[in-house]
């Protein structure tokens, strides 16, 4: 994970309301204490954004089976994230299970209930840059979990509302998404 706001909210909620323990937060600078040491060998630091996210999946994916938890990430895992392991994703609308491939990940037919974030049309909420991307990446997040559950609708009303409020035209999220989107209705 990579965004304060999510990062610190799941600490918040470990560290201090006790929920979860059995949650493995991985940040890709990994300051936090550990019950699960993960090292970052010293070139995953001098590599691009993408290419960081492919050696964070390689070793979480690793320690994830090792210790026989399961893994989630704040962002799509696809062919293009995992290019050596062809990990793909699964969203909850709020963070994304990561699959060893696409077909482990359309099996799972779970009925998760994504958690509603409320108040999000205040218009001091909107007027600031931050929160317009936090809330865009919400968005996207439910985007994906509708598409995933064949729920075109309300995929491409909450990917409407994702655009409306991105702060980068053509985001990576936007991208991610309709990359995202090609391979999960691929049969």
């Amino acid at each position: 994970m990579t965004a304060d706001s999510e990062i610190f909210s799941l600490m918040y909620l470990q560290m201090v309301e006790g929920a979860r323990p059995d949650v493995f937060i991985l940040t890709h600078n990994n300051f936090f204490y550990k019950k699960v040491k993960v090292d970052f060998p010293n070139e995953f630091f001098y590599k691009i954004p993408i290419k960081q996210k492919e050696k964070i999946l390689e070793i979480a994916w690793e320690s994830a089976k090792k210790n026989s938890f399961p893994l989630y990430t704040n962002f799509i895992v696809n062919e293009d994230t995992s290019r050596n392991k062809k990990f793909a994703s699964r969203s909850n609308g709020i963070t994304y299970k990561v699959y060893e491939d696409i077909n482990e990940a359309r099996k799972d037919q779970r009925p998760y209930l994504p958690q509603i974030i409320m108040n999000l049309d205040e218009p001091a909420i909107l007027e600031d840059y931050s929160a317009r991307g936090f809330i865009s990446h919400y968005y996207y997040n439910l985007a994906n979990y509708y598409l995933e559950n064949n729920n075109q609708d309300k995929s491409r009303d909450y990917l409407v509302k994702a655009i409306e409020l991105d702060p980068r035209a053509y985001s990576l999220e936007y991208q991610d998404f309709i990359r995202h989107r090609e391979e999960w209705q691929k049969k």
